[in-house]
């Protein structure tokens, strides 16, 4: 009985431990998470200004014959 109670602490210890690591490997997963968005964010950005240029670019061709 005395072994388990001596034992408790340290799996206490541990249990933290572990849940500390745990938790930071998700702060790290949310982080790369929000830079792929905000990746995406920015691709889409990108390619709405190419389709708006492209629009342009053939309204002037359409114009100009």
């Amino acid at each position: 009985m005395d072994a388990d109670r001596d034992a408790a602490p340290d799996e206490v210890a541990a249990l933290k431990k572990a849940l500390a690591v745990e938790r930071a490997k998700g702060v790290e997963i949310a982080a790369e998470l929000a830079v792929a968005r905000a990746k995406a964010s920015e691709d889409e950005a990108l390619i709405a200004q190419q389709k708006l240029q492209i629009a342009r670019l053939r309204h002037q061709r359409a114009g100009a014959g």
